[in-house]
C-alpha cells in the first residue's frame, strides 16, 4: 500500500518549489523581455506564437506488500511537456500554421524514450488565393480517405489541390498522402520508417447535393511475430446524394472497396488475395420531426483486411 502522508508531503514540497521557481523566473523574464523588445523591437513581428509547459514529478513509497507498487524502485520520476502553436498570416487566404509537442522525459511511465523526445510536429501552408488553391502539410497529419481505405494518424506529408476542371461542374479536391505510423521522431522512428507506411491518392468532387470520391492506397507492414509481411493495395469508390422526397429529407450513401495483396492474423497468412467490402445506407428525417431513421446494409469478405482502414472482416 502506498504511504499517503509521504505522497502528500512530496507533492506539497514539489508544488511549492515549482510555483516559487516559476514566479521568480516569470518576473525576471517579463522585465528582461520588456527591456529587450523596447530597445530592439519585436524579433518576430509577423508570427503569432503561444504555448504551454507542464512539469510533473512523482516520488512513491510503499508500506506493506512491495509487489503492489507500480514503481518498485521507488525512483524519483519526472517529465516536462512542451506544446507550441505558431501562425504567420500573409493574407486572409494565405497563411502558415504549425504546432509542436515534445517532452523532456525521465519517467518510464511517460515514454519508453528518455531525454528530449519530439513527439508531434506539424507545419501547414494554406493558400486559397492562387490559381489552384492548395494545402500542404509536413510532419504529423491525419490521413483519411474512407473507413475502408485509410484512416490513420501518420508522420510524413500530405498535399491537397482544388483545381477547376473545365469539363466537369462542381468543386474538386485532389489529395496525395505519404506517411509512416510512428509515435515519435527519435532515431528508432527513422530506422523503422518503412516498417509500417502508406502512400495514397484521392479525388473528391461535389456538385449540388451529390458528393463522390475515388481513392487508392498502397500500404506495407513488416512482419510482426508470426504474421508475415503485408503488402497490399486498396481502392474505393464512394458517394453521397441528398434529396428531398415530399416532406422527407433523405441521404443515400454507398461505398465499394476492393483489396488486393497480403493479409495475415498470425500463422502463415495469405498472399495475393482479392476481396471486397461494400456499404449501402439510406437515412432521413421528416421535415416536421426531429427524429431520424436509417436503413443500412454492409457486407465484408473474410479476406478484406486493409492495413490502413478501420473496416475489416
Amino acid at each position: 500500500m502506498k504511504s499517503g502522508w509521504q505522497g502528500l508531503g512530496w507533492c506539497a514540497l514539489l508544488l511549492a518549489g515549482t510555483v516559487g521557481a516559476f514566479v521568480a523566473v516569470q518576473d525576471e523574464a517579463s522585465a528582461q523581455d520588456a527591456l529587450e523588445i523596447g530597445h530592439y523591437g519585436d524579433p518576430l513581428p509577423e508570427w503569432r506564437i503561444n504555448g504551454t509547459n507542464t512539469f510533473r514529478a512523482e516520488q512513491s513509497g510503499v508500506a506493506g506488500d512491495a509487489s503492489a507498487n507500480p514503481n518498485p524502485d521507488n525512483a524519483f520520476d519526472f517529465f516536462d511537456e512542451v506544446h507550441l502553436d505558431l501562425e504567420r498570416r500573409y493574407s486572409p487566404w494565405n497563411f502558415l500554421r504549425g504546432s509542436f509537442d515534445g517532452v523532456v522525459n525521465n519517467s518510464e511511465f511517460r515514454s519508453a524514450n528518455r531525454g528530449i523526445v519530439p513527439e508531434r510536429a506539424n507545419l501547414t501552408w494554406t493558400r486559397g488565393d492562387g490559381s489552384v488553391p492548395l494545402r500542404a502539410e509536413a510532419g504529423d497529419f491525419f490521413g483519411f480517405y474512407s473507413f475502408r481505405t485509410l484512416q490513420r494518424a501518420l508522420k510524413g506529408g500530405q498535399l491537397e489541390l482544388q483545381p477547376q476542371v473545365g469539363w466537369l461542374d462542381g468543386t474538386h479536391s485532389l489529395q496525395f498522402s505519404s506517411g509512416s505510423n510512428q509515435q515519435t521522431y527519435v532515431g528508432s522512428a527513422f530506422e523503422n520508417w518503412f516498417d509500417d507506411y502508406f502512400n495514397g491518392a484521392s479525388w473528391l468532387t461535389e456538385n449540388g447535393g451529390s458528393t463522390y470520391s475515388f481513392s487508392l492506397v498502397h500500404g506495407f507492414r513488416q512482419a510482426d511475430g508470426a504474421t508475415p509481411d503485408r503488402n497490399q493495395v486498396t481502392g474505393s469508390f464512394a458517394g453521397v446524394h441528398d434529396r428531398r422526397v415530399g416532406s422527407q429529407i433523405l441521404s443515400f450513401e454507398g461505398e465499394m472497396a476492393l483489396l488486393n495483396g497480403d493479409i495475415g492474423n498470425g500463422g502463415a497468412g495469405q498472399t495475393d488475395v482479392l476481396d471486397y467490402s461494400m456499404l449501402v445506407q439510406v437515412s432521413g428525417r421528416s421535415e416536421s420531426s426531429p427524429l431520424t431513421y436509417s436503413f443500412r446494409f454492409d457486407q465484408t469478405g473474410a479476406e478484406f483486411q486493409p492495413n490502413g482502414g478501420v473496416v475489416s472482416s
